[in-house]
């Protein structure tokens, strides 16, 4: 890994445990709405939970926080469906056996 690359990661990760500590109640929310529909259908995105939570984070880099969690493995890309969204490449999560 490079090391611009390397700071990036860092970086990343450092955001995301930021967000997550500042929404810890809806990220505990959240996890439990992603393990239920994986429970009922097998898999999850993060659109799924939004169709189905009825609060927000208090920061929208809160939704990358979701299967940050050694709960979730990721099993493929799909095109995201809200428009807000443009379309763009989304993961699809299983919880792990």
């Amino acid at each position: 890994m490079s090391a611009q690359l390397e700071l990036a990661f860092k970086a990343k990760t450092k955001g995301i445990a930021l967000v997550a500590t500042h929404n810890a109640a809806w990220l505990e929310e959240a996890r439990a709405i992603a393990r239920e529909i994986c429970r009922q259908s097998g898999s999850v995105t993060a659109e799924d939970v939004r169709d189905k939570i009825h609060t927000a984070p208090n920061h929208p880099n809160a939704w990358g926080a979701i299967f940050k969690s050694t709960e979730f493995t990721p099993i493929g890309f799909e095109p995201g469906r809200h428009v807000q969204g443009h379309c763009r490449v989304i993961r699809r999560w299983r919880l792990r056996d």
